[in-house]
């Protein structure tokens, strides 16, 4: 019985270690041209501004507002994203799917580590849904290009 639940647990944590890492690699993988600060401005979303204060080490209370912010900005990008799903041949299904998860993952990270007291990881949570955020709005911008018919290169 022991080997079994032994062989379960390890294996479990193979694939969260699998799925963190991937995350991280999609996370850290730069667009040939990015427009997830475009789609920002033209959507009015507080992206480029939650990074800034970000840089800034903001207080507790202000790390609160910021994740209301950038929930409101996933709700924007996920429905974008919704819409225009049909439009795109290759709409890269599992990534979305994974950073998605990835951001209900991290973002329940956050509020445990905030209500620890432990601020500069909590903050680092924050950063890592920014990025989320960031990358999913680059997917729609792209696939609004697409459907769009317009140059991806201005």
């Amino acid at each position: 019985m022991f080997p079994g639940f032994a062989i379960t647990a390890f294996s479990f944590l193979l694939l969260v270690y699998w799925f963190r890492y991937t995350c991280l690699l999609i996370l850290n993988t730069r667009p040939a041209k990015d427009l997830s600060i475009r789609f920002a401005q033209t959507n009015h979303l507080e992206l480029p501004r939650v990074r800034a204060a970000l840089e800034e080490e903001p207080t507790p209370e202000q790390m609160d507002a910021l994740r209301h912010a950038l929930d409101a900005d996933y709700d924007v990008v996920r429905g974008v994203l919704a819409h225009t799903a049909c439009f795109d041949p290759d709409p890269g299904g599992a990534e979305i799917r994974m950073l998605m998860l990835n951001y209900g993952a991290v973002g329940m990270a956050f509020v445990v580590l905030r209500r620890l007291g432990r601020p500069a990881e909590a903050r680092g949570a924050l950063g890592e849904m920014t990025g989320v955020v960031a990358h999913l709005a680059n997917a729609a911008a792209q696939r609004a290009v697409v459907r769009s018919g317009t140059r991806l290169m201005q």
